[in-house]
């Protein structure tokens, strides 16, 4: 990846993504400070429906296990204004991440099991309880959290049963849940034709003869998937120079980045998920573009955490306000009891994804067919929408999944020489369309879809072809001045 910036901007966004730098400042003031006799809570993450726990297990940051400069930070994010979104979405990650280093630390694991219940995530929050239930052995905890299982795990069992069979739910009858696994079990036949891969081809080659094409190309794939979700909209005067530099350039940091449209409004954080979405770019190439490596749930899962390190707890700006917004990393929907569904007003339809209990073994099976599918001579394009409809159809997680879709349908064009599949926001709406009549007709016809996958990328090709030689004019009359 072409880096212009510093190193130091690489650890200053992550450090900033998972704590505002105001809490930094203070983090580094305090380091001197004991931390013993921390009894205190993320304000804005309190579960007072449990009873209270007294044990230095869980009231005093360890900071002999954690270390001085973690222990610190921990401490200042106790800090955050409960009305600081984004400070707070911050002091989250930074607990998740925390946790994920320390596993056994009951302090940690209270605190993130607080906050993931508050954020709706009852699962994985109840199975932190109960690992922190066996270090402490408490037994008016453990009568609650008996008792709150029991009605945390009933009302998931109501509504996955309403979620499966009540039709008052709206689903549209074209967009019902039908197994992919049964469904979906042929490779495409359409191509598009030869006159079309030649011109994508011929764009291609033009941009090509620069070393730094393909970096090029990577990156505003990354910023196009993130724009077409509606999570990260770019001042368009940015774009050029991210195409060029990439995500690591401090001047980033400086200057207006994001529009007002944009669902994520902090700037630390935006950086990080395109940050993000690279990584899990780079490391979907190095596994399965020079054909070694076989596509996994297991694979799948490890692609996901790294896409969506930064949006696991963000907070989400709409017309109305904001929330705060929680996703289980790496961790399909069987695992977390989550289903999903999605209404595209555009079309006036309801789409019920797959329910939670049939996911792990659709994804299995999706992953066997994608391993086949890449051995065949089969259109990359088409390839592509096979993918993007199957993977889309499962859902198999609670968020990302588009993202990771087109990073995983984008092997098919890498292995042929090409860039990575790239829609720009412009096509969403045919994207989605196209995407859902393939889910209602089922008919193993996927040619609107990939015409629509074709033109797509084309389209950011010519727009990366215009960056391209808009920087050569730029340069040339430097030059010559």
């Amino acid at each position: 990846m072409t880096v212009n910036g510093s190193a130091r901007l690489a650890s200053r966004v992550r450090a900033q993504s998972f704590l505002p730098a105001t809490l930094l400042r203070r983090s580094t003031h305090r380091r001197r400070v004991s931390v013993a006799m921390s009894d205190r809570h993320l304000a804005c993450f309190g579960n007072r429906a449990r009873p209270a726990l007294r044990q230095a297990a869980v009231a005093d940051i360890p900071a002999g296990e954690l270390g001085p400069d973690l222990a610190a930070a921990l401490l200042a994010s106790l800090d955050v204004a409960p009305a600081d979104g984004a400070a707070c979405a911050a002091a989250a990650r930074l607990w998740e991440e925390a946790l994920e280093a320390h596993r056994a630390a009951p302090y940690l694991q209270l605190r993130v099991a607080d906050m993931r219940m508050a954020l709706g995530s009852r699962v994985t929050a109840l199975g932190l309880y109960e690992e922190l239930q066996r270090a402490l052995q408490d037994d008016g905890f453990g009568e609650w959290l008996t008792r709150t299982r029991r009605e945390v795990y009933d009302d998931i069992h109501k509504q996955h049963q309403s979620f499966k069979h009540d039709r008052s739910l709206g689903f549209s009858p074209s967009q019902r849940w039908r197994s992919t696994a049964l469904m979906d079990n042929s490779a495409p036949y359409c191509r598009v034709m030869n006159t079309q891969m030649g011109d994508i081809r011929n764009i291609w080659q033009e941009i090509n003869t620069c070393p730094d094409a393909m970096d090029w190309a990577n990156n505003l794939q990354c910023l196009e998937t993130s724009a077409i979700e509606g999570i990260i909209t770019l001042v368009s005067t940015v774009v050029p120079a991210l195409v060029y530099s990439g995500f690591d350039d401090e001047r980033l940091l400086g200057g207006r980045l994001l529009t007002p449209n944009s669902a994520v409004q902090d700037p630390c954080t935006a950086i990080g998920i395109l940050q993000d979405a690279r990584k899990a770019l780079d490391a979907a190439l190095a596994l399965f573009v020079s054909g070694a490596a076989t596509l996994s749930a297991a694979v799948v899962c490890r692609l996901h955490r790294v896409l969506m390190r930064h949006s696991r707890v963000v907070q989400m700006s709409t017309g109305h306000g904001g929330f705060i917004n929680y996703t289980n990393i790496g961790k399909t929907r069987q695992t977390t009891r989550t289903n999903v569904a999605a209404t595209l007003r555009i079309q006036h339809v309801k789409v019920q994804f797959c329910p939670y209990d049939e996911v792990d073994a659709e994804l299995d099976v999706f992953c066997d067919r994608y391993n086949a599918l890449l051995q065949q001579d089969v259109c990359p394009f088409a390839a592509a929408a096979w993918i993007s409809h199957v993977f889309v159809t499962i859902h198999p997680f609670e968020d990302g999944n588009g993202r990771l879709s087109r990073i995983l349908a984008s092997i098919p064009l890498l292995r042929q020489g090409l860039p990575p599949l790239c829609i720009p926001p412009s096509y969403k709406d045919a994207y989605n369309v196209t995407l859902n009549n393939i889910r209602a007709n089922r008919d193993g016809d996927f040619t609107s879809l990939m015409q629509n996958l074709y033109s797509g990328t084309k389209a950011s090709l010519e727009k990366l072809q215009a960056i391209v030689m808009s920087q050569r004019r730029d340069v040339e009359t430097a030059a010559a001045s």
